[in-house]
């Protein structure tokens, strides 16, 4: 927001408050010029000259109230508006039910990470979990209970990555993860067996206890060495559904197909 010559709103109040106690200051100080006042406004008998003197040096203290009122008021009226604000950039950015990143951030973010990647010769990985069983839940149960099993199982994914580490919901019951970076190959392997154990852990719910397990599929960047451009969710994607295909509940890495 543009800010005029004297900045907020509420320094401009504070400056002209400063300046009519500096002006009524300076006429106190020239007695004279209170005489002229009240010569000039002898006709209302009533005033006198020292209720007169009285009025004008109180006036800063009741512009002073005015002020904190006004600076009270607009402070509600920007904290609504940042929450306004926050509100809408949730709603562009972030997973309504489970509150992880939605598909378009991590998207965003997957390219960044793979351009700096690129740039550093660092390495990164990409982990694409899908919940096996999560249709019996919403079959036995119904949608509400499937909505608290995914938000759960969501804030199990947020608790076994790093901060600085990306979890996204991509739609229904499919997450992904961005690793960045990883020192080892091994090390996003142990992160996707966390996931495995933390995930199929009972979940308590009001109408009872569910059981859902993931499969996982996991694909690696490796920087300067990286010669495939084929995108790295497809790759996970594909690991994830060979996991699947081996009997679910466990880890599987991309391999590229072989040109023989």
């Amino acid at each position: 927001v543009k800010q005029s010559l004297f900045g907020t709103a509420a320094r401009r109040d504070q400056l002209a408050i400063g300046l009519w106690c500096l002006i009524s200051w300076q006429l106190f100080e020239h007695f004279d010029a209170f005489e002229m006042i009240y010569e000039t406004t002898r006709e209302l008998e009533h005033l006198q000259l020292d209720e007169f003197v009285t009025l004008l040096l109180s006036l800063p203290v009741l512009m002073l109230f005015y002020v904190v009122r006004r600076n009270k008021e607009m402070q509600r009226e920007v904290a609504h508006r940042r929450a306004a604000e926050e509100s809408v950039r949730r709603l562009a950015h972030f997973d309504a039910l489970t509150g992880l990143a939605n598909r378009g951030l991590f998207d965003d973010r997957l390219a960044q990470a793979v351009a700096r990647a690129r740039r550093q010769n660092t390495h990164l990985a990409v982990l694409f979990i899908d919940l096996d069983g999560f249709k019996t839940v919403n079959d036995q149960y119904g949608h509400a209970a499937g909505d608290q099993t995914l938000r759960q199982v969501a804030e199990r994914i947020r608790h076994n990555v790093r901060d600085h580490d990306t979890a996204a919901r991509q739609g229904g019951d499919e997450f992904v993860v961005l690793l960045d970076p990883v020192d080892s190959d091994s090390e996003a392997v142990q992160v996707a067996e966390r996931l495995i154990e933390s995930i199929r852990r009972t979940i308590l719910l009001p109408c009872g206890e569910v059981e859902v397990s993931a499969s996982i599929g996991i694909t690696f960047f490796a920087g300067l060495a990286q010669e495939d451009d084929e995108p790295l969710l497809r790759q996970a994607d594909q690991a994830m559904y060979k996991a699947k295909a081996q009997g679910k509940n466990r880890v599987q890495v991309y391999a590229p197909p072989s040109s023989g």
